[in-house]
């Protein structure tokens, strides 16, 4: 007998279309920082209402159907150069975008969300390793992708999605490639924040804040009389890229608290959408490589909201806007 110990977990990742066409070609193993998977069902208790004195009172309990597996694990940014730039869960960055497109350079390399208007995501195959067991995780994908920018810490992805079903007997990848021992990692404390409304390039520096990535995901199956009802596949609906940037709250030329004051002013006019929106590029690891790039070229922003702590500070929500053709693009620097 032995115990299972997360500490001891490693994850391959593969975009192989089938399990045995695993390759070092495509298919990653990983370090992860955290990890957590589970499906469940949907019962019901069938029961009987007769009147009598001495009438059945028990029920019966049957599962209807078996719901779509769900998982989640953070991972840290770590882009490096080997020929192109990569990656280590770059399949996982493919799979959120929707497309299985990266392009890829010898200092940059880059996904672009315009080449997510899918009707269904990139699946993918994952392998979760421990204490010599595989337990796989069939037709996955990504349906939620949140970046920290504490900057009290190095750079982190957490990713969640679901998959349609789980072997817990799985044999390992026949083939793959080792990007578990990395040792490239971005300290967020270096991050750099372009912000531009208009003509006016705002002098500001963050101190945290988080970056949201949403697919809107809906399954379906089949529940015919007589059998338990599974999951056979998903479709994509509504996409959402949001956050906040926390900034000090500073009084200098084009600082934060002109920033506030500006979006007072401007937001109650029918064209502050079309005529106020801000160009966001926010650098994750600063500006000299290796760092990653979230290139928002158009963003809707909200009221920020003040915090009264020792120092004020003001959290500054936004939502990429996607009348942009670009909408967002991830760039990474090695």
């Amino acid at each position: 007998m032995s115990f299972y110990f997360k500490n001891d977990t490693n994850i391959y990742i593969s975009t192989a279309a089938t399990i045995g066409a695993a390759t070092s070609g495509n298919t990653n193993k990983i370090k992860i920082k955290d990890l957590s998977f589970n499906q469940d069902s949907t019962s019901v208790d069938i029961s009987r209402k007769t009147v009598k004195t001495d009438s059945i009172r028990a029920s019966k309990f049957v599962v209807e159907d078996i719901k779509e597996v769900s998982f989640s694990f953070t991972t840290y940014l770590q882009p490096f150069l080997i020929t192109t730039v990569r990656v280590p869960d770059e399949y996982l960055w493919l799979s959120l975008m929707g497309s299985n497109t990266i392009n890829r350079g010898a200092s940059l390399s880059s996904i672009s969300f315009a080449n997510g208007n899918v009707a269904s995501l990139l699946p993918l195959i994952i392998w979760i390793e421990n204490a010599g067991t595989y337990i796989r995780l069939d037709s996955a994908v990504i349906t939620e992708a949140d970046i920290s920018l504490n900057i009290e810490s190095l750079g982190t992805v957490e990713w969640k999605g679901t998959a349609l079903a789980i072997d817990t007997e799985a044999s390992a990848p026949a083939a793959y490639t080792d990007r578990s021992t990395r040792t490239e990692f971005l300290k967020t404390k270096l991050s750099v924040l372009d912000l531009t409304v208009g003509t006016i390039q705002y002098d500001v520096a963050l101190t945290g804040g988080t970056i949201k990535i949403t697919n809107d995901v809906d399954f379906y199956g089949r529940k015919p009389l007589g059998e338990v009802g599974t999951i056979v596949g998903h479709q994509t609906k509504n996409r959402k890229i949001e956050g906040t940037l926390e900034l000090y709250l500073k009084s200098i030329t084009t600082g934060s608290l002109e920033l506030y004051t500006d979006i007072l002013n401007n937001i109650s006019s029918s064209t502050y959408e079309a005529d106020q929106y801000a160009v966001l590029d926010i650098q994750i690891g600063g500006i000299t490589a290796p760092y990653i790039n979230f290139s928002i070229p158009k963003a809707s922003i909200d009221i920020p909201q003040i915090g009264f702590d020792d120092v004020f500070t003001i959290s500054v929500p936004f939502a990429a806007d996607e009348t942009s053709d670009n909408y967002c693009v991830i760039q990474f620097y090695a």
